[in-house]
């Protein structure tokens, strides 16, 4: 009889370490969004050794508009005039933590892993 995956509990895990895809769960079905992306070494430019932002940048502008403060690419802004990738992932941890948004969407949490078509 195989074992019903779907009533296990959801799981998250923010690392600043390389990690497997089977780290948060037992099973194969863990999924890995890294926060920078590299460029390969045959993928590198003259001078380009730098990562950048795994972030739509759609989603980017949308947020810079909104908070009415210019994007960097690495780190941190000073939250004034600036924001970075870093302050995204922050802002986004403490809302998926906080106790109001889990209640608010906890029969959507209950569901499996939500798929972009």
């Amino acid at each position: 009889m195989q074992e019903d995956k779907s009533k296990e509990d959801f799981a998250v895990l923010s690392t600043s370490c390389v990690c497997t895809h089977k780290i948060v769960t037992v099973y194969d079905r863990s999924f890995v969004f890294p926060l920078y992306l590299y460029p390969a070494e045959g993928e590198m430019q003259f001078g380009d050794s730098h990562r950048r932002p795994n972030l739509n940048p759609e989603f980017v502008k949308a947020f810079s508009v909104k908070l009415v403060l210019k994007f960097i690419n690495d780190g941190k802004g000073d939250l004034e005039q600036t924001f970075g990738p870093e302050d995204i992932f922050n802002y986004a941890y403490a809302v998926f933590h906080s106790p109001a948004y889990r209640s608010r969407y906890s029969e959507f949490l209950k569901i499996d892993f939500p798929i972009c078509r």
